[in-house]
């Protein structure tokens, strides 16, 4: 009996690997794969008629007002949208402008000409670090961006207009993948 056993076990390793070895040449992959194609579960995107810019958040509040301005003058470049200041809005694009504490003689930053530090003396001020903005459509949030400068010592730091720039470019640039069409 333990001959049967034996010729059925070899018998059975032998139909397992004839059968490993089959299954395996079926699955080769082809020397040229077709392209992938990918499936988004996302609507078309409809174009951009108007957009609302809201508050910009800060402890500062003209440094806020400062920050909205600078959307609202990049938005201007874009002829097919309507900017309007209260109301309804294809898009509304709010933010946040943080602001950051800097200390000469901890930092010992560099500034823009109006930065005066001699020796001895100890400036303190505050720079906006970073602005970020978020724009909305139909009540769901559409897309977002954020700037922020670097505090490092050694940085040059820059004016609130131009951080909030930086944050609008990015943003902007989100949107035209959105639907926003330049002039």
């Amino acid at each position: 009996m333990s001959k049967l056993y034996k010729c059925s076990f070899i018998g059975m390793m032998v139909l397992a690997v004839a059968f490993f070895l089959t299954a395996c040449s079926g699955t080769r992959q082809p020397s040229h794969p077709k392209p992938v194609k990918l499936l988004l579960n996302r609507p078309p995107t409809r174009p951009i008629t108007s957009i609302r810019v809201g508050i910009f958040q800060c402890d500062n509040e003209v440094t806020g007002q400062a920050a909205r301005n600078v959307f609202m003058e990049m938005l201007a470049r874009y002829g097919d949208v309507k900017v309007v200041q209260d109301g309804e809005a294809d898009v509304v694009i709010e933010g946040t402008v943080t602001l950051a504490s800097v200390d000469s003689s901890s930092g010992n930053l560099r500034g823009g000409p109006s930065f005066i530090s001699g020796k001895g003396q100890r400036v303190a001020a505050t720079y906006v670090s970073g602005v970020t903005s978020l724009a909305m459509r139909d009540g769901g949030v559409l897309t977002s961006a954020s700037w922020g400068q670097s505090l490092e010592k050694g940085s040059t730091l820059l004016p609130p207009e131009a951080v909030a720039r930086n944050a609008a470019d990015r943003l902007l640039g989100q949107l035209a993948r959105e639907g926003l069409k330049k002039r």
